[in-house]
């Protein structure tokens, strides 16, 4: 990845866990290369350790998808990110209030949208297969209230 050295900065110390404590948050105007260190850090941190489980969580399903996009572009045609991960390990998680007429259709077999149609909510099984989990924070908190599951402390390694 080529980039500027604020972001590899950030991604060396998200994928070096320098902050075990607490998220990893990146912020900044559009453009400025937000999904590019999340998208590289997530591919790291599965390149170091394949067991990993990531949250990356965003405010917007807008920022969610973009960064879901990337990494299944990633998942399906860079070869080395192939070795790392699959479209299999990679769940984008939605609220039962997203309206599946806005579903990208290339989210179909990793979102939790049956046949890109219905919704539903997985259970914890499902979730900690998968690698990576991209969900609004919204959504994650939608978990925890409804479902008594704080998938953000028990079933991650890693949140971004």
């Amino acid at each position: 990845m080529q980039s500027d050295e604020e972001q590899q900065i950030a991604i060396k110390n998200i994928v070096l866990s320098t902050n075990r404590n607490a998220p990893y948050i990146v912020y900044g105007p559009p453009g400025t290369g937000k999904s590019t260190v999340l998208v590289e850090s997530i591919i790291q941190i599965l390149k170091r350790n394949p067991n990993a489980k990531i949250l990356c969580s965003a405010n917007s399903n807008v920022s969610c998808d973009m960064i879901a996009k990337r990494l299944l572009y990633m998942a399906q045609n860079h070869n080395a990110a192939k070795r790392i991960f699959g479209e299999e390990d990679i769940l984008r998680l939605y609220s039962n209030s997203f309206n599946s007429e806005d579903l990208d259709l290339s989210f179909a077999n990793i979102s939790n949208f049956l046949n890109g149609k219905e919704h539903y909510y997985p259970c914890l099984d499902t979730i900690y297969k998968k690698k990576v989990v991209i969900a609004t924070l919204t959504t994650c908190g939608r978990y925890q209230i409804h479902f008594s599951i704080d998938i953000i402390s028990i079933y991650t390694d890693f949140v971004i």
